[in-house]
């Protein structure tokens, strides 16, 4: 059965008068949802580090900034958005914002991870929910602007004062996910599929078309050439793929294109590729996932940085930011805020 939909004539922003969204964390997410939030009428304040680089950005776009030690005392619903350090939000609400939770106070993620596993529980006297984006901070802020949003799932972990599921939409509304709609889910879907969509869907992507792009190189190609071949042409078809679908991204281009695409990608992308998205599934339910994830936070992230900077310094992307530079593809306008 199909999950039902949420729109805007669903969610009441009503039941946010009065209240005070604290934005945990200014990083990609946070700005996003916090700047959505402020626009559609919330009062909403930031949570951030007294002279850290989130707390200037966060200040400087009108934001009134509160130490996140002190932000139980001036607010009742917490959104935690700390910079995709998945841990640090959880120690953060852990020491400063569950121990200080009053009646009726909401905390809300955009992933349900720690909930999943265990890494912070909200008291009794807390509803705890999760409003995720099905896109990253650039396209909720963006779409937003442009009068529509990104779609969003909604979760309800705790629901103490049996009003969770009627916040959670009205801060859906307020980001913007309710324009386009809103599915409800359960934390596990939501932390198993948005893990395996991220490890899987988006890690192939970067595998596929730097190995592709090497290949080229390596066969005597132009650096420049296998670049527009391997990867900017990638990203044309994921657009078409975007809004026309697989069948109808295929029947606008070349037949001859089409034809190599549907005879050779599935020698590409086989029936193994199949069982190791099943290991990866596996990892992330059972906790594997989890743990590697936080051995590595715990070290201070050397591999999470060594990994990034293999692929910074490869020369698929110095070729590509070069010729990104030379045609400009970067806009002023673009959501530069980043995680790392």
């Amino acid at each position: 059965m199909q999950k039902k939909l949420y729109f805007d004539e669903d969610a009441n922003l009503e039941l946010l008068d009065g209240r005070v969204v604290a934005v945990v964390g200014y990083g990609t997410q946070g700005t996003a949802r916090a700047m959505n939030m402020r626009d559609s009428g919330l009062r909403v304040i930031v949570g951030e580090e007294e002279g850290s680089d989130y707390s200037r950005r966060a200040k400087g776009d009108g934001f009134k900034v509160v130490p996140t030690r002190a932000v139980a005392d001036e607010a009742n619903i917490f959104d935690i958005e700390i910079p995709d350090m998945a841990y640090r939000s959880a120690e953060v609400y852990n020491e400063y914002i569950g121990p200080n939770h009053k009646p009726g106070d909401v905390v809300v993620l955009s992933s349900a991870f720690n909930y999943y596993h265990g890494h912070m529980q909200a008291p009794e006297e807390a509803d705890a929910i999760v409003c995720a984006p099905k896109g990253p901070g650039s396209a909720v802020r963006g779409q937003y602007l442009k009068g529509g949003g990104v779609p969003g799932l909604l979760a309800i972990h705790q629901d103490n004062t049996g009003n969770a599921r009627q916040m959670g939409l009205a801060l859906c509304k307020a980001i913007g996910f309710t324009r386009v709609g809103v599915m409800e889910t359960s934390v596990r879907e939501e932390t198993l599929t948005d893990l395996l969509g991220e490890h899987c869907s988006w890690g192939a992507i970067v595998c596929l078309v730097k190995t592709v792009f090497e290949v080229m190189v390596e066969e005597g190609f132009d650096s420049e050439i296998a670049f527009y071949e391997a990867i900017n042409e990638s990203k044309l078809t994921t657009d078409l793929i975007y809004k026309f679908g697989m069948a109808g991204m295929l029947e606008r281009i070349s037949n001859t294109a089409a034809y190599g695409a549907m005879t050779i990608g599935p020698t590409i992308i086989d029936d193994h590729v199949k069982e190791n998205i099943r290991l990866a599934l596996r990892r992330i339910e059972d906790g594997s996932f989890d743990r590697a994830w936080r051995a590595d936070y715990d070290r201070g992230y050397p591999e999470f940085k060594g990994l990034l900077d293999d692929i910074r310094q490869c020369e698929a992307d110095r070729v590509g930011n070069a010729i990104r530079d030379r045609l400009q593809v970067r806009e002023e306008g673009d959501f530069q805020v980043k995680n790392v």
